[in-house]
């Protein structure tokens, strides 16, 4: 459906907060609030709040694209997920990224 990969994300000066806040949105499994929110519901709840230090880009499963600047969605291991999205990460080579 959504991959969410924490590792792609840059540096964890990249995001803003990060926090658990357990939420139970009405609607679907994918969300996009008018308010620039995007929510991943699984088994009708989210459980980490991210906000980004810019707007992130995403595509819906059916191909709709949209920008949010609030990401809510489920992780089974909160502590962990919160640690991996707040590490400091080294950014990749510049050669890397002309390749």
């Amino acid at each position: 459906m959504l991959d969410l990969a924490a590792t792609s994300w840059g540096p964890a000066a990249a995001i803003a907060s990060v926090r658990v806040e357990r939420c139970y949105p009405g609607g679907g499994i994918v969300r996009a609030g008018e308010d620039g929110s995007l929510d991943l519901v699984v088994a009708g709840q989210t459980t980490v709040v991210v906000e980004p230090t810019e707007a992130v880009e995403y595509v819906r499963p059916l191909g709709r694209r949209g920008t949010a600047r609030t990401l809510r969605f489920h992780a089974d291991d909160l502590r962990a997920m919160v640690a991996v999205l707040t590490e400091e990460r080294p950014l990749p080579s510049p050669h890397l990224l002309t390749e």
